[in-house]
């Protein structure tokens, strides 16, 4: 059953970046055949791309400051090995591309393992 879900899932993930990509070229190409409807949108709505700016930084403000709050353990473990030197392969499937670390405890924040960067979704999707 979790097989299953777990292809739905990939199916419509890639469907939906089709679709998106699909109905962005759409679009772009309706805005260069009406270049006259932007223009009048623009007349009407002087400060709609400007409020639009304000309301995506307020709302990535506003969540980079819960998830501050929410991880300091987490961050706290980052900041104190950022500056280590990465192995030159995947401990765990030997990939030398996409390194990242990974924290298996952060209450360690020296202790961690060099991982690609699949097998660390890995490790944290299936644990």
């Amino acid at each position: 059953m979790s097989q299953r879900l777990f292809d739905r899932k990939a199916y419509m993930k890639k469907y939906m970046a089709v679709y998106n990509k699909e109905h962005y070229v759409q679009q772009r190409e309706w805005m260069k055949q009406h270049p006259e409807s932007r223009k009048r949108f623009l007349v009407n709505h002087p400060n709609y791309y400007l409020n639009k700016r304000k309301e995506y930084k307020t709302k990535i403000d506003t969540y980079n400051r819960n998830y501050n709050a929410n991880n300091k353990e987490k961050l706290h473990a980052y900041h104190q090995i950022r500056d280590f030197p990465l192995a030159e392969i995947c401990e765990i499937c030997g990939c030398s591309e996409n390194l990242v670390r990974h924290h298996p405890d952060y209450s360690e924040p020296l202790l961690y393992v060099t991982v690609c960067s699949s097998c660390h979704k890995y490790i944290h999707n299936y644990g």
